[in-house]
């Protein structure tokens, strides 16, 4: 597996990626997660879909899992992470893939269970291929 050791902090490739990590296909420091929202959960696995609206962003609040109402996904702005985060050890910030970087959409967590209206945000934002 690719990755960067720096000091205890180990880095590896975003297994999700299909293509190499870089400036291209990462936003580093991108996002503060919610823990109330991902209650119940000590690690937010690498590739979990995100989101929040455009007046959240503005207002400053953690990102959540990505919200749907009536089966339309109402945020703005929906991401994939790229790493596992920790959550309140790793100041439950993620590192974010960005729109447009070709993903395994076979190796995101849980993308089976996904509603379709979140399924088709990620395709309409990520070039989205199988792995096998």
């Amino acid at each position: 597996m690719r990755g960067v050791k720096i000091g205890q902090i180990q880095f590896s490739a975003a297994p999700i990626l299909a293509e190499p990590e870089g400036p291209y296909t990462l936003l580093p420091g991108g996002v503060t997660l919610d823990a109330e929202a991902f209650s119940g959960m000590e690690v937010v696995p690498a590739g979990t879909a995100i989101g929040r609206t455009y007046e959240e962003r503005d207002a400053g609040p953690a990102v959540g899992p990505v919200a749907v109402e009536n089966g339309a996904v109402v945020d703005d702005e929906v991401f994939l992470i790229a790493y596992d985060v920790r959550l309140g050890t790793d100041g439950n910030e993620a590192v974010l893939i960005k729109p447009g970087a070709t993903v395994f959409e076979d190796r995101l967590p849980g993308f089976d269970e996904l509603d379709d209206a979140v399924k088709a945000a990620l395709r309409a934002r990520y070039t989205m291929i199988t792995s096998a």
